[in-house]
């Protein structure tokens, strides 16, 4: 289940119609059609379960991905994305909660608690269930089904327990740049408050951030020749320039952000 604060209703995700599904509710008791908004990609693609939350101003989500090939036939977890709560995207990545190493105790499967990240100073701490057996009680020489009813108790191969998992916050994605630099440029953008600040590891790197108006040209006072370069691993590292850190002058008109990263990641940006 999802309380979707940004559309205020409740969305239930459900197993069918070839995947994953969604229904919809304003009050938790009239629900709309399930819709399907996840496909299994082939028979050794099974998507297990799935929980979303909001995350700024869009969407992310877990989702437990069974891979049922005969040489693996593991859980792990994986990342979601949505713009708009209605269509889903699965991330182009490796799992964002991988299995465990050999010998460990969520070595083969490791599947949701159904809850969002909790936000812990700097970092999102995600809680998840993990084993150390195959799903469908497949553990090699040993039947885990077996093991449950022999009375065995924390021995058991079937035992379950709950995994802490911690990134940095806004930490599930980044833009990358090396030595020889790059730049992001996003789309037109209105201020409605008066600083920028960003997430960025560039303790090691530096990144200067200007201002384009909407023909990219950039704005007096706010050119990368006058961005005061930041150099810090930061959640929040606050975006100045030579003669100002106000965006106030800038309200009400549309702007781009340019970024200019050398050895650096971004990894969001917010206006507060």
């Amino acid at each position: 289940m999802m309380i979707d604060t940004l559309k205020r209703r409740y969305v239930a995700f459900l197993r069918g119609g070839g995947g994953r599904m969604i229904s919809t509710s304003d009050d938790f008791v009239t629900w709309t059609p399930p819709k399907t908004v996840l496909w299994h990609a082939n028979e050794e693609d099974l998507l297990y379960n799935q929980v979303g939350f909001p995350y700024g101003d869009h969407y992310l989500g877990f989702l437990t991905h069974l891979d049922r090939h005969a040489q693996r036939h593991m859980c792990t977890v994986q990342l979601t994305m949505s713009r708009d709560g209605e269509q889903w995207q699965r991330a182009p990545s490796s799992p964002i909660i991988p299995v465990g190493d050999v010998g460990e105790w969520d070595r083969f499967l490791i599947m949701l608690t159904g809850a969002p990240p909790v936000r812990v100073g700097e970092k999102l701490h995600i809680y998840y269930r993990g084993f150390g057996m195959r799903h469908g009680g497949r553990t090699g020489q040993l039947d885990a089904r077996l093991a449950l009813d022999d009375g065995h108790g924390e021995d058991s191969p079937a035992v379950g327990a709950l995994g802490l998992a911690t990134i940095r916050l806004d930490g599930f994605a980044s833009i990358n740049a090396s030595y020889d630099g790059g730049t992001l440029t996003t789309g037109p953008l209105e201020f409605t408050t008066d600083q920028l600040t960003i997430n960025v590891k560039a303790d090691f790197g530096r990144v200067f951030v200007e201002l384009l108006d909407e023909t990219n040209t950039p704005l007096p006072g706010y050119s990368r020749a006058e961005s005061i370069p930041i150099e810090e691993n930061s959640v929040a590292a606050s975006v100045g320039w030579k003669t100002t850190r106000s965006l106030s002058p800038l309200q009400g008109r549309a702007v781009k952000i340019r970024f200019h990263l050398i050895n650096a990641r971004l990894y969001s940006y917010a206006c507060r």
